[in-house]
């Protein structure tokens, strides 16, 4: 997309394209699946990670890539962390597991039980980065992608232990 490169390389060189957002909440990985965009099924491919790959390098950007801590599986997470890092090499800057996590237990349809709270979120964060990074060992993470919640990216920080490289 010749117009879209030209955009973009009108902002500079060097930037971060965050991949994910909301639609984070509701995308799932499947290798050789038919790509989807659509709000709430979203769907990856191998194909759709090598195009993107393509991009980031025409336009010599990073991307923090989210993965769908909301809704996806742990072992799904980890084959889609790892085609990830395969296909976009040093283009990668870091993961994020989910978005906006702080609101998980509020809304018409929670991911999770009312009483969700940064307490509930940093073992099952700990949990899931533990297992990513064990197979994807050069995996950097970005978190916690908060909305609103100063005091959860303040928690991160004073509770990260080097399992952090960016505050989101």
């Amino acid at each position: 997309n010749h117009p879209y490169v030209a955009l973009v390389n009108g902002l500079g060189k060097n930037g971060v394209i965050r991949v994910g957002g909301i639609v984070a909440d509701y995308t799932r990985f499947d290798p050789q699946g038919s790509i989807m965009a659509d709000p709430h099924n979203t769907v990856i491919t191998e194909a759709s990670l090598r195009q993107f790959a393509r991009f980031l390098e025409r336009i010599g950007w990073r991307a923090i890539w989210s993965l769908n801590f909301a809704q996806g599986s742990l072992a799904d997470s980890i084959a889609e962390a790892r085609a990830v890092e395969a296909a976009l090499g040093p283009h990668l800057l870091a993961f994020e597991l989910g978005n906006e996590v702080e609101n998980y237990g509020r809304g018409h349809h929670p991911f999770r039980p009312a009483s969700w709270d940064y307490a509930a979120y940093l073992p099952q964060f700990r949990n899931w980065h533990g297992a990513i990074t064990k197979a994807v060992p050069r995996a950097r993470f970005a978190a916690p992608d908060t909305a609103s919640s100063i005091e959860w990216v303040e928690n991160m920080a004073r509770d990260a232990d080097g399992e952090v490289q960016l505050l989101t």
